[in-house]
């Protein structure tokens, strides 16, 4: 695909992200919002393979996308409506990968299917474990298909501008308030 194809993704931010990007012109991911610090060498790794494969990357934290709707009715209720963002991003400016393999990362684990590989990765000294993750593989979707799963895709964006997005949402649960873009 054309880098400069527009993509649809959808992104649940929060309101104190939204006036950052309001005073900004533009969204972007930030270390201030992981909210586990033990996901933050994971949100480091992914930022450098985007650092790899996006052309004139920001260096900013990855905003976590999707490629459909969210499901309302299966989220939780956050304390405060949160914002939904619905815009168009240059497909050169994401970074797709696995939502289940990305667990791997996230738990330090070998991206793998194969449980004979697993058994081996806990056989090796712990020198070589951090080299043998295999992490690279969320980001090759022939790879997860060839092991005989469908990809549930998520999307890394980097930055969302102001003139991309063509729906601002804020959303609690069920309730949804809606907010010309």
């Amino acid at each position: 695909m054309d880098p400069e194809t527009p993509v649809t993704v959808f992104t649940v931010q929060s309101p104190a992200a939204l006036r950052c990007a309001e005073s900004l012109g533009y969204w972007h991911g930030s270390r201030d919002f992981i909210e586990d610090e033990d996901f933050r060498d994971a949100y480091l790794w992914m930022r450098d393979q985007m650092a790899e494969r996006i052309s004139f990357f920001s260096g900013d934290y990855p905003i976590w996308a999707t490629l459909h709707r969210p499901n309302f009715r299966k989220l939780r209720k956050w304390a405060e409506p949160q914002v939904l963002v619905k815009a168009r991003v240059p497909r050169g400016r994401i970074l797709l990968s696995d939502y289940d393999d990305w667990h791997s990362v996230l738990n330090r684990f070998i991206a793998t299917h194969d449980e004979k590989e697993a058994d081996q990765w806990w056989e090796l000294p712990e020198t070589e474990k951090l080299a043998n993750l295999h992490w690279e593989r969320i980001l090759d979707l022939d790879w997860v298909i060839e092991n005989g799963r469908k990809p549930r895709l998520q999307a890394c964006v980097d930055r969302i501008y102001a003139h991309e997005v063509e729906r601002i949402t804020f959303v609690n649960g069920r309730r949804r308030y809606c907010h010309a873009a």
